[in-house]
Order: structure tokens, then sequence, then C-alpha cells
């Protein structure tokens, strides 16, 4: 049987509004010859730094709460040479890593990521801004590929280990309304994915809303 895209329909993913408000193109491969690093490792979660930094030769740096636990002697990468190395367990929630004296100061907003995950291969997940890749194939938003702009919305997680997603593509999104504050990259408050990609994927000539999700206990 030729499957088009893989499109899970088992539930509506949470940052869809309407399902009917969604346009969907024939699927896309994912060029995972693109990854590199851990953000997009099975389990990956973000190391925050807190707002009040860290200089160089800091034992202690501030984050926002940890959403998972980190072990003693883990090296964080936070970029542009940017290290710290976790001298102490950090438990679930933590907002401060004993860590050894780090060499390059780091400041609110830095972000590293890290898994507790066994599990080999790239994850990504349903939510997330996409890339069109002068080949067809797609890539993170994140990768910030010179001169590609955001093209879709990963409408399904994607797993490169998985034995079962269609080889000719994953459901992509090019248009709908949906929840900017549940998608898996929105950060700040309130959440949001930013006006830039949000402006790129308009720019595709895709008819997007994008809304903020609240309840009673939010």
């Amino acid at each position: 049987m030729l499957m088009g895209r893989t499109t899970q329909n088992i539930s509506r993913p949470p940052f869809v509004v309407s399902d009917k408000s969604l346009l969907r193109d024939t699927g896309r491969q994912i060029d995972w010859t693109k990854f590199t690093g851990k953000q997009y490792t099975h389990g990956a979660f973000q190391v925050n730094v807190g707002a009040a930094g860290a200089a160089a030769g800091a034992v202690a740096v501030p984050v926002d709460a940890l959403p998972e636990a980190i072990a003693k002697g883990t090296v964080l990468n936070f970029g542009a040479n940017k290290f710290a190395t976790l001298n102490a367990d950090a438990a679930k929630g933590a907002t401060s890593l004993t860590t050894l004296a780090i060499p390059t100061a780091l400041v609110d907003a830095d972000v590293a990521y890290h898994t507790n995950s066994a599990t080999q291969g790239f994850f990504v997940p349903a939510g997330t801004v996409m890339d069109l890749q002068a080949d067809g194939k797609i890539v993170p938003s994140a990768f910030a590929t010179g001169g590609i702009t955001a093209y879709c919305i990963l409408e399904t997680n994607a797993d490169q280990n998985s034995p079962t997603d269609a080889l000719s593509g994953y459901g992509c999104l090019i248009s709908g309304i949906l929840y900017d504050n549940l998608l898996p990259e929105a950060t700040g408050s309130p959440k949001t994915i930013g006006a830039t990609w949000i402006g790129e994927l308009v720019a595709r000539g895709g008819a997007w809303q994008f809304l903020q999700y609240s309840d009673s206990t939010a």
C-alpha cells in the first residue's frame, strides 16, 4: 500500500484549536543528516540559565527549575565555548547547579540541552517549526540554516529510529489555527514561538492564527 505521509489521527494534537482549520502538504522527509548535539535526542530537555547569570570562575549557576534530574559529572554545553560541569547531582526542580569553575560567563537565556535517555538517534516532537530545504526535505527551523525560512509545523512526532513511519514523509501543517503557547518551542511570557517564525510561516501563504490557551488552572 502506498503511503503519502505519516499522519497519526488517534487524537488531535493539543496545540490544534480546530481540525477544520488545518491544511497539509503531501508529506516531507526529514534530513536526519543535519542533526547534531543533544537538542533533538530522545528525552532531551532544556536547561535555562537564570536571570542572574554566572561570572567566569563561578562554581554555582542559577537555572530555571529543572524538568528532570542531572547527574554529577554531566557537561552542559551552552554554546559559543560556554560549558558547565556539574560537581554534584542536581535534583528535578533544582534552581541552582553546583559546578566546577565555569570557563566563560553565562547569561540569562543561555540554553543547554541534556537527556537522561539511553536511546540513540534523534526525535522531533509534534508542533516543531520546520524549514524546507532546496532538496524538498525539512529540518527544524531552530537550526537557522542560512537563507531558508519556516515552511510548516510538524503534525506528528518524528522518530529517526521508527521502523513504521512512512519513508515518503511526515505530515506538515501549512495552515491552521493553533495554540501558540502549547507548541514545544514556545518561550517567554506569554509563551510564543516568536514573531520571526510566525512571519515566515505567514509569508509562505498559509492562513495562520495563533491563540493563547488558558484554563481555570493556568
